[in-house]
């Protein structure tokens, strides 16, 4: 039987379908297994228009093993270790009286970064959404000189727990 073709399907655009809230470390009770109600907390801090554009990009290489086997003519291999990172520091605006990341991202201070894709951004976190959770530690802030008319800081971020990566939030 040959295969079932299909249009293209159709895509979303990222723009005002995308969130980034900055949540304390020690605010989940379970950090692999959030609640809404965590999640949705006064204390944290939506961040997503804070980052500049290639601010926040979080990216994940793997290594691999090898696996050779007695008289094989290939040489196989098998997924390894993950090392999650920036592809980037973190860079962010900063210098109004509004200013939401620089006051929080402090060198030392310790975050999950709890990210929704392609759901409106003014939309409320919702059970079954899926979200990325990145804890990180955050290194040396440095003051860029001014681009553009604008003034910005970079720090790394260095992962401090494996990223949580598609969790479905749960009923309330």
């Amino acid at each position: 039987m040959p295969i079932t073709r299909h249009p293209a399907p159709g895509s979303r655009t990222v723009d005002d379908n995308h969130i980034v809230v900055a949540v304390p470390v020690g605010a989940f009770a379970n950090p692999d297994a959030p609640t809404l109600a965590e999640i949705d907390a006064t204390t944290n801090h939506d961040v997503t228009y804070s980052f500049v554009p290639g601010g926040f990009e979080p990216t994940s290489t793997q290594e691999t093993i090898p696996d050779p086997r007695h008289t094989l003519g290939a040489s196989l291999q098998k997924p390894g270790r993950k090392t999650p990172s920036f592809q980037n520091p973190l860079e962010w605006v900063f210098g109004t009286e509004d200013d939401v990341a620089d006051p929080i991202l402090e060198e030392g201070s310790e975050w999950h970064f709890v990210v929704r894709d392609n759901v409106p951004y003014t939309a409320a976190f919702a059970a079954q959404q899926l979200v990325e959770i990145h804890t990180v530690r955050i290194g040396e802030r440095i003051t860029n000189r001014p681009t553009n008319g604008i003034f910005t800081r970079r720090a790394t971020a260095t992962y401090t727990r494996p990223v949580v990566r598609e969790y479905a939030l749960p009923s309330a």
